[in-house]
């Protein structure tokens, strides 16, 4: 992907690469995470990335859940970072977008994806009992 970026504009801008693979990771957290804690009593609905993450750090999600995202909360904040430059005029270098895919591989690697997978399936499931 960076090779043909290179080659492709003189900028080398990378910012592109980082908002696409940071809209997996918020279609996944929607689709799981925040969906799981809009049906919790009393948690407010997040509204950015960076409340999701602090909702993460809550009482109110599952104990396997908040223990692996604090294992990974340096991960994911690097996550943050980089994607909220991405998002900014400014130009992003290929350095930092490898270091986004970088940590995005870590977390699949990691099992987040399965993760996110598994409580998606738990919410549909749930869903078909209501």
């Amino acid at each position: 992907i960076g090779e043909f970026c290179a080659k492709s504009s003189p900028i080398k801008d990378y910012s592109m690469l980082i908002v696409e693979l940071s809209k997996v990771l918020e279609i996944e957290l929607n689709k799981s995470v925040v969906l799981w804690l809009r049906r919790q009593p009393n948690v407010e609905e997040p509204a950015s990335f960076k409340d999701i993450m602090c909702a993460m750090k809550g009482n109110n999600v599952p104990d396997d859940l908040r223990e692996a995202f604090l294992a990974d909360e340096d991960t994911w904040d690097k996550l943050r970072i980089s994607r909220t430059k991405s998002a900014h005029t400014g130009i992003v270098s290929e350095e930092i977008f490898k270091t986004y895919y970088d940590n995005f591989c870590e977390l699949i690697e990691r099992g987040w994806f399965t993760q996110l997978m598994d409580l998606k399936q738990k919410l549909r499931e749930e869903t078909r009992h209501i």
